[in-house]
């Protein structure tokens, strides 16, 4: 009469028992989404699997331009990833086993951050310039704020510090300060 996956009273079958596959976890998260919101996640996902897999200019392709408002997501990581690169010039931090020379390291973060720039400079006028500014180690007072943080640690409110940027526009200041921590990890 009911197989012996089937219960009396129920209409569950042996497919309803078992663990959701891939396919239906994804339908699950992408449940209640826009076709942008959807698009976007996706969008994301692949940035963040071309930054682990420490392909940094496929990610910065992918990233310019996504995002909704005057300056999208994407281009606020962007800036945020070109601020650590500069940072990380300045004070010849690398996470290579093997570290260069210091003017060869230099050399080299100089560069990617060249191609960075080339990659992201897109015809928004306002982002382009952003990212000029940035790349030329000229930051707005909230990001200056958030290295002086960085830079003196503990011995300062953290609220004071970082808080300005994080509440900058609807998510610019935390999309510039994900940005600013993929670029010192990487």
């Amino acid at each position: 009469m009911f197989s012996s996956c089937q219960r009396e009273n129920t209409n569950n079958t042996c497919e309803e028992l078992l663990p959701p596959t891939k396919n239906q976890q994804q339908e699950t998260a992408y449940r209640g989404l826009t076709s942008l919101e959807k698009t976007l996640r996706k969008r994301i996902i692949e940035v963040f699997d071309q930054i682990h897999k420490r392909k940094i200019l496929k990610a910065v392709r992918l990233l310019r331009g996504v995002g909704i408002g005057f300056t999208p997501s994407g281009d606020d990581f962007i800036m945020g990833l070109v601020l650590a690169i500069n940072l990380r010039i300045k004070l010849g931090i690398s996470h290579q086993k093997n570290v260069l020379p210091s003017n060869l390291f230099a050399r080299k973060y100089e560069e990617l951050k060249k191609q960075i720039i080339k990659i992201a400079y897109y015809g928004n006028d306002f982002m382009d310039f952003h990212l000029k500014l940035i790349s030329d180690y000229r930051v707005p007072l909230k990001i200056k704020l958030m290295l002086e943080w960085l830079m003196n640690g503990s011995k300062i409110n953290l609220q004071k510090y970082i808080s300005p940027l994080a509440k900058t526009g609807h998510s610019s200041g935390m999309d510039i300060i994900c940005g600013f921590i993929t670029g010192m990890e990487f």
